[in-house]
């Protein structure tokens, strides 16, 4: 539900005029979005954009006390090219010598780093990050900066010339993962080490901003551990297709992404028909997902139909929808809210994740859980065990499957127990247990 009104409220913010889109309040939708379940709350993160901005008056006062930032109100801007230079050496001084902000080398690649409240927490950040912050606070002091998408390390420009110059040499380049230094254009290309078009060094827009941070985390995302379920890139998926709808590249991804974790079927089918209209190329990849999408989709039908008490009251299936499990070797907890008598992933899903290296490979139950951490896994029954000391997981699609959890397990919704009739008893579960050659590994 919270990423639902997030979504909502980035698609208004973008539909806003562009002069009045704040890099900050996207940076913080895009944090919200992210993680649904801490409380990313903008008034919080405003008020400690406003301690470090007093901080900065303070020091600034010392050294100018008729200097104009103090008294700086609304969207006006200095105009005294030599003023905007006292104010932005007090907020390097404060944000990076007193409070010790820094650009995140030793763990640059940790997605932290591009949430805007973790980066106050923790005081390091990246680039991109860091440039939303600095931006943020040089506007509270009346610095215009603009951001520039440089490529591979993201600025800001401070033009030392009539506001509008249009000359690459008419600005200095500020730093923010270097601690606020001002480089030229020249020295710009020096430090990534390759020559750079004038186009590189233009202002853009908040939404192209927005779009550089969601593309960061995108990267992250593809990164992740093949053992868990791609969260990350979920939901930068989600904050991409949000910005760029009728991006075909990102919607096959997404179908993609949806169809190996073997969660959304029909939505798969959604995503596929979308990509067949706004794309017709593209009717080979979508022809396969579409096919092997339809194949799974029939698959669960027949396994919630008769046949299924059968089979799943057999020795081979041992944990029901509702159960409170945990990974035997990475320790994490969910809640099952599907199962498949074999693994129902196609070939490149089970060679890429290494399933025939399990000790009884593809053929045996695969479980789908909503893990503690709000993302979702396909997991092999012997890679789980019943939790010892079950809670309520905070998940936020548990509402979509699930009614109530009664302080052992959850009792599945309606829809949910359409689809596993016979798991809704949970004397059919634990007689499950029993019959199963497996040692029971608790109730």
């Amino acid at each position: 539900m919270r990423q639902e009104a997030t979504l909502r409220k980035l698609k208004t913010f973008l539909q806003a005029p562009v002069n009045s889109q704040d890099i900050l309040e996207g940076a913080v939708l895009i944090d919200q979005y992210c993680n649904p379940l801490e409380d990313v709350s903008p008034e919080n993160i405003q008020a400690e954009i406003d301690d470090i901005t007093r901080k900065v008056k303070v020091y600034l006062s010392a050294k100018n006390s008729r200097h104009p930032s103090l008294s700086m109100a609304g969207d006006s801007y200095i105009e005294d090219l030599d003023l905007q230079g006292q104010a932005l050496e007090a907020l390097n001084h404060v944000l990076f010598t007193a409070m010790k902000f820094k650009g995140n080398v030793a763990d640059f690649y940790n997605p932290l780093n591009s949430y805007i409240h973790q980066v106050l927490i923790n005081r390091t950040g990246i680039p991109i990050s860091l440039s939303v912050l600095y931006l943020t606070l040089a506007k509270h002091l009346g610095i215009r900066l603009e951001p520039v998408n440089f490529p591979h390390h993201f600025m800001l420009r401070w033009c030392q010339r009539a506001q509008g110059a249009s000359n690459i040499t008419d600005y200095v380049y500020v730093d923010a993962f270097g601690n606020g230094k001002c480089l030229t254009a020249k020295e710009c290309e020096y430090m990534i080490g390759q020559h750079v078009t004038e186009e590189f060094y233009a202002a853009v827009s908040t939404k192209e901003v927005l779009q550089r941070m969601v593309g960061n985390l995108l990267n992250l995302g593809k990164r992740e551990s093949k053992d868990r379920s791609f969260m990350l890139l979920r939901v930068s998926l989600d904050l991409y297709l949000a910005m760029y709808p009728d991006s075909v590249q990102h919607l096959l991804l997404q179908a993609r992404l949806y169809f190996h974790l073997g969660i959304w079927p029909e939505k798969v089918l959604d995503i596929l028909q979308n990509i067949q209209a706004l794309d017709p190329s593209q009717h080979g990849a979508v022809a396969y997902l579409v096919q092997h999408t339809l194949e799974h989709i029939e698959r669960r039908r027949e396994d919630s139909g008769p046949n299924v008490k059968l089979r799943s009251s057999e020795k081979e299936v041992c944990y029901s929808v509702g159960l409170l499990v945990r990974h035997k070797r990475y320790g994490y907890s969910g809640v099952i809210f599907g199962w498949d008598p074999v693994c129902m992933m196609p070939p490149d899903w089970i060679e890429n994740l290494s399933v025939h290296q399990l000790p009884q490979g593809a053929n045996q139950p695969f479980y789908s859980i909503l893990l503690e951490d709000g993302s979702c896994s396909y997991v092999a029954q012997e890679n789980l065990e019943p939790h010892p000391d079950p809670g309520p997981i905070q998940h936020p699609d548990i509402a979509n499957y699930f009614s109530e959890f009664t302080g052992e397990h959850y009792i599945a919704n309606k829809e949910l127990q359409l689809q596993y009739p016979e798991d809704t008893d949970f004397t059919i579960q634990q007689s499950r247990l029993r019959q199963s050659d497996t040692p029971p590994l608790g109730p």
